[in-house]
């Protein structure tokens, strides 16, 4: 069964037993290991608790305290007691605001990072374009914090990626001599993972197209380590040998995180699922697609139906986040498939732009749950690569419930949310392990 956090409030608690899920003080806003005291001016130096140093001169009494063995939340709590001390806080991180890039299409072409209720060019999918300004991903305050994917390997399992394209070539991941084309074609069994059908250039150019370089379009990631698994040929067709050979790849050379943006219908492939199992004990997040409107009549499906299930969606792995598709007023894409217990929640997906494989400075508009899975496993490597501590379950949590609860998506996903960068890059997940007893006095 997936995570469910829910809260329970209680008149009056006795906590018996709190266990954090963990500590992710990069997106607190203050700096670590460090606090600022004022003492009041009638103190004497000699009465300081530690001396620290002096921010300003003509200021002595404000200090930075250096902390060693506590936490800022600590340290905070045990010197707001202290008598002599006026003021104690944490050293607050403040940011420059990003300006947003200057990639030509970014403002007219890619509304799921900036929904100004733009009519986007060439839409393929007619509803509710233009949409409504503000139902994007809140790109632009995530990249207040963080802009760069860098330090974070994404791995496209897909159909290879056209990695010489003008908007990819200098994100791609670094093989070495090893690897100097940025990954491996498990179909041709060669050094050279092109892409020969465009799925895999498009998916790659949503997560991580080179982002404020004057050209084309921008990825979540502006800067990115985008590495090629080619496991489909040109026709789209793979099958479970060359997708578990090429997530041992990945898992070989450092990724952390994987999209899957491909699915199969009621077939329960054990060795995929072991295979997910086994990244999930590497600390790997794979982010898989519900899938367009699977089954005869072309119409979505419940994917927790008894008579319907699609993988690897409705495997029962924690490291799995599926991805359901919305339109630019946030409505469910007609096409996408859903369910409140293996779908885990949805992102943009229809009227995507993004990067192609005909030539290294070609563009197409696609629509799919495909093009949703990008986008999380772009924003899931731009929430590692901030908060580095996360481990794939926090980073799972942060992507479900960092988000934007959305009414008429409760029985569309788990989470019944969309995703949202700023939220998911600034998200503490509640604790878990609390005991709670009622207290009658």
């Amino acid at each position: 069964m997936r995570i469910n956090v829910k809260r329970i409030f209680f008149a009056t608690l006795i906590l018996v037993f709190i266990s954090p899920v963990y500590t992710a003080v990069p997106s607190k806003g203050f700096v670590d290991g460090e606090i600022i005291v004022k003492y009041k001016k009638k103190v004497a130096t000699s009465s300081y608790r530690l001396s620290g140093q002096s921010i300003v001169p003509d200021e002595k009494e404000v200090r930075v305290i250096k902390l060693h063995g506590q936490t800022v939340e600590d340290a905070v709590r045990e010197y707001s007691k202290d008598g002599n001390v006026e003021v104690v806080q944490p050293n607050y991180i403040y940011r420059i605001s990003a300006t947003a890039p200057n990639d030509p299409y970014y403002a007219t072409h890619l509304w799921a990072l900036n929904n100004t209720g733009q009519s986007i060019p060439g839409a393929s999918y007619s509803a509710n374009n233009p949409g409504t300004s503000g139902d994007d991903m809140n790109a632009e305050y995530a990249w207040d914090y963080n802009t760069s994917c860098s330090g974070v390997t994404v791995a496209v399992i897909d159909t290879g990626v056209y990695y010489t394209h003008e908007d990819l070539s200098a994100n791609m991941w670094n093989g070495g001599n090893s690897y100097p084309n940025h990954g491996y074609d498990f179909v041709n069994s060669d050094n050279a993972p092109m892409d020969d059908n465009g799925h895999g250039t498009h998916v790659a150019g949503i997560i991580g197209a080179a982002g404020n370089n004057g050209v084309g379009i921008t990825g979540v990631c502006w800067s990115a380590s985008i590495m090629a698994v080619k496991t489909f040929d040109a026709s789209g067709v793979s099958d479970t040998a060359k997708i578990v050979q090429g997530m041992s790849f990945a898992m070989s050379n450092g990724a952390k995180v994987m999209n899957m943006s491909f699915n199969i219908d009621n077939s329960m492939d054990t060795v995929l699922y072991n295979k997910i199992s086994d990244a999930m004990n590497s600390d790997v997040v794979v982010v898989a697609a519900a899938g367009n409107g699977l089954g005869n009549d072309g119409n979505p499906r419940d994917v927790d139906s008894s008579s319907f299930s699609t993988y690897p969606c409705d495997f029962d792995l924690d490291n799995i986040i599926c991805v359901c598709s919305v339109d630019q007023k946030n409505a469910i894409a007609t096409f996408s498939n859903y369910g409140t217990t293996s779908v885990d929640v949805c992102a943009p997906g229809t009227n995507i732009w993004s990067t192609w494989n005909s030539n290294n400075s070609s563009y197409k508009i696609e629509n799919g749950t495909s093009m949703s899975t990008a986008y999380v496993a772009g924003l899931a490597a731009l929430v590692r690569s901030y908060n580095t501590s996360y481990t794939y379950r926090e980073t799972r949590l942060a992507l479900m419930y960092g988000a934007v609860k959305v009414s008429g998506l409760e029985a569309k996903s788990v989470s019944g949310n969309v995703v949202d960068g700023l939220s998911a890059i600034t998200y503490i997940a509640p604790p878990t392990g609390i005991t709670a007893v009622i207290n009658n006095n």
